[in-house]
């Protein structure tokens, strides 16, 4: 378990492997964006803040784009943090299977900044969560691939999204799409969730 207690950390870069997991504790802000690719059994949780903000939206790097980025990854678990003010999206999976989003908060106004966008991935379920985009909130998507991750034009499948609450200030609330490269989109539901604002 990578531990961050109350008070600021910088660690720029997470990468996590297999079976490793990442605790985030109240009172903590950690300045930093997390990664896993081609990983398995990895849980990202706690109560505190997760930030994309002392990243440079200029920084075109591949690595700075999302403030979490799973990509082609199996059997992930985020619950209970913060996340605020990513260069492009909050949490972002690319490909993948058996990913759990749940009790999440996400704040973010800089421009073009998703909330959750899910790539091509099978298995997917976000519950509980509020998020508050500047661009698309909450986003089932397909695509070749994106931000260097390849997707083989895996399908988009078994998606739920319920008992969230979102607040879109210029882009979707709620989108399947605009990307839509896949196989296949099948069982997509969204259940129970309040739109307080869409762009």
């Amino acid at each position: 378990i990578l531990y961050f207690g109350p008070g600021i950390h910088q660690p720029y870069v997470i990468e996590l492997k297999s079976n490793q997991s990442v605790y985030i504790d109240g009172g903590a802000i950690v300045y930093g964006i997390i990664l896993s690719d081609k990983q398995e059994n990895i849980r990202i949780y706690g109560r505190g803040i997760l930030s994309g903000a002392r990243f440079d939206r200029q920084d075109h790097s591949t690595r700075l784009r999302d403030t979490i980025m799973i990509s082609n990854s199996k059997n992930i678990s985020v619950e209970g943090i913060v996340i605020e003010n990513s260069v492009i999206y909050q949490i972002a999976t690319v490909g993948g299977s058996d990913i759990n989003i749940d009790n999440v908060k996400i704040l973010s106004w800089r421009r073009n900044s998703d909330g959750i966008d899910i790539h091509n991935s099978q298995n997917v379920t976000i519950r509980n969560c509020f998020v508050r985009a500047f661009d698309d909130a909450i986003v089932i998507k397909g695509q070749h691939g994106y931000a260097g991750y390849l997707t083989n034009h895996e399908p988009t499948s078994d998606i739920l999204v319920e008992n969230c609450v979102v607040w879109c200030d210029w882009g979707r609330a709620i989108e399947i799409g605009i990307e839509t490269v896949a196989k296949s989109f099948e069982d997509i539901t969204f259940k129970n969730c309040d739109v307080l604002r869409g762009g």
